[in-house]
């Protein structure tokens, strides 16, 4: 990777920057699911999205949806200096901007990635409604819950859990992430304190924003076994950029859910 944990100025001409990619199988090897049969999308955004059009300044708010089986992801910060690069350059209308963006982020990830340019206004969408995990006392928390731990009993439920005190580490840097994890899911009732602490557990692992909502669905999905699952991890962002990977078994329609301002 070129532009990760290199030292880069911000770029404000009109130089086409190359995106930096992942292989997404690298950080799926040691997981137990079939990983290529799971629905869902990593969900990034941008809040510093400009350029020109017939040299008059436009400012978007970008979405760009990554289909969760792509055989690559692009690295953040080198998507960052590609957005930045665009800053003054000149497009004839919106939709020629949107499908330069679409091209360059599809070849990045070998697959068709949906590019959204919207207005400040049309953004503000609200999280879900939910119950909000209670605060636990770290002690000696593990990832490897056993079915037995995490189900709390054979009430059949349809829940809705969330934590805002989510945090992990970058797997390159070491600096922290924080989010917002959301687990919609039907089944067999979860210890909810016990999945409070698994959550926490990570604040000490690192990896990227992708993989840590793989792991948490791998690990819910093959430890509690629920008949729906689908899980949000709304991260902070980074630059003017976030990312909400979701992950599901829900074959209706995924409907995101994120302040703008968040």
């Amino acid at each position: 990777m070129k532009s990760l944990g290199q030292k880069n100025s911000y770029l404000n001409n009109k130089t086409d920057i190359e995106l930096d990619r992942i292989h997404r199988s690298n950080q799926r090897e040691n997981l137990l699911l079939n990983w290529s049969s799971i629905l869902g999308f990593d969900l990034w955004h941008s809040y510093e999205v400009s350029f020109l059009i017939k040299d008059v300044v436009h400012n978007y708010v970008g979405q760009f949806r990554v289909p969760s089986n792509s055989e690559y992801i692009f690295e953040s910060k080198s998507l960052k200096l590609f957005l930045n690069s665009m800053n003054n350059k000149d497009f004839s209308k919106k939709n020629e901007a949107l499908d330069f963006i679409s091209l360059n982020l599809s070849e990045c990830c070998n697959t068709r990635v949906e590019v959204s340019l919207f207005e400040i206004e049309e953004f503000n969408k609200k999280f879900p409604i939910g119950c909000k995990l209670q605060r636990v006392k770290l002690t000696s928390y593990t990832k490897n819950i056993s079915s037995k731990e995490l189900i709390l009993s054979d009430e059949i439920v349809r829940e809705v859990l969330y934590t805002d005190l989510f945090r992990s580490n970058c797997l390159v840097t070491n600096q922290p992430d924080w989010g917002t994890i959301t687990i919609d899911y039907s089944g067999n009732k979860i210890n909810h304190e016990l999945l409070h602490g698994y959550l926490m557990s990570f604040r000490n692992h690192n990896a990227f924003h992708e993989h840590c909502v793989d792991m948490i669905y791998d690990h819910i999905h093959t430890y509690a076994n629920p008949s729906s699952l689908t899980i949000y991890g709304n991260f902070l962002r980074r630059g003017g950029i976030d990312i909400t990977p979701i992950r599901t078994n829900n074959k209706s329609e995924i409907i995101p859910w994120r302040e703008v301002r968040q």
